[in-house]
């Protein structure tokens, strides 16, 4: 049997293992009809099992959107690594209390990772810029 049910209780989703709750289809366990119907009985007032394909797939975060395939051009790609690089030369700000160590290991990690962010991205579009 496929684990394809969502055990819902309340507005929230039991998590895998039923360890937990969630409000995200995504972050939610999957269960056998069997698995689900039986919790679901211990409370039938304000529980249910769910098949998945029922539940709406989560909402994106605001300002963000799927991409259609091919819709990802060099301009887009760009602009995102220029975000990337702008971290190697504005870092953010170590804690307060850092010792010189600590803050040199962030800075050249904050750097080490903008920089690779940044080649990668701008090797999706075939530049090496």
């Amino acid at each position: 049997m496929k684990a394809e049910y969502l055990i819902r209780k309340g507005g929230y989703y039991y998590r895998p293992n039923s360890l937990g709750y969630t409000t995200k289809k995504s972050e939610a366990g999957r269960y056998t009809k069997e698995e689900a119907e039986r919790e679901a009985s211990v409370e039938p007032w304000r529980m249910q099992a769910i098949h998945q394909d029922v539940v709406p797939d989560d909402p994106l975060p605001h300002g963000y959107r799927i991409l259609a395939p091919g819709e990802l051009d060099a301009e887009t790609l760009e602009k995102a690594a220029q975000v990337a690089d702008q971290y190697s030369t504005n870092p953010l700000v170590a804690a307060k209390g850092w010792d010189d160590e600590q803050r040199d290991y962030h800075e050249t990690g904050q750097l080490d990772a903008s920089l690779a962010i940044a080649t990668a991205i701008r090797s999706l579009k075939g530049g090496s810029e």
